[in-house]
């Protein structure tokens, strides 16, 4: 094709869906902190004190977690021992976020025994 030709364009391939860019586990705990103080507002307007305080033990270490990244031990203990607590009926807006965490943790490789976060996008903590 020579560069004063026209370019032909064909129909628009809607099957064709751009792939998603992962989240890195920082925005995803931010993600999780929010839609918890969402929920824990909305449930204080609807009377529910006992989801709040649900919602609120769910989320009291996730500041310190995110204050302290590096350090794994927190992410292993938001993962093993927060998380299934609050994995009740009223969990289901932090499903998808948890399954999103999980992968973002799966995306972490090994380099010379020295972990690095493959995906991690935000400050420097």
């Amino acid at each position: 094709m020579r560069l004063s030709e026209p370019r032909v364009r064909g129909p628009l391939d809607l099957s064709v869906v751009p792939e998603k860019k992962m989240k890195s586990r920082f925005e995803i705990y931010c993600e999780i902190l929010y839609r918890g103080l969402l929920d824990i507002r909305n449930n204080g307007y609807a009377g529910n004190p006992d989801q709040c305080a649900k919602q609120a033990d769910h989320l009291h270490n996730l500041p310190e977690l995110l204050k302290n990244f590096d350090k794994e031990e927190l992410h292993d203990f938001y993962w093993k021992c927060m998380r299934p607590e609050a994995d009740t009926e009223e969990a289901k807006p932090f499903k998808e976020l948890w399954k999103e965490l999980e992968e973002a943790k799966c995306a972490k490789k090994v380099d010379n025994n020295k972990i690095v976060r493959t995906s991690f996008v935000g400050p420097d903590i």
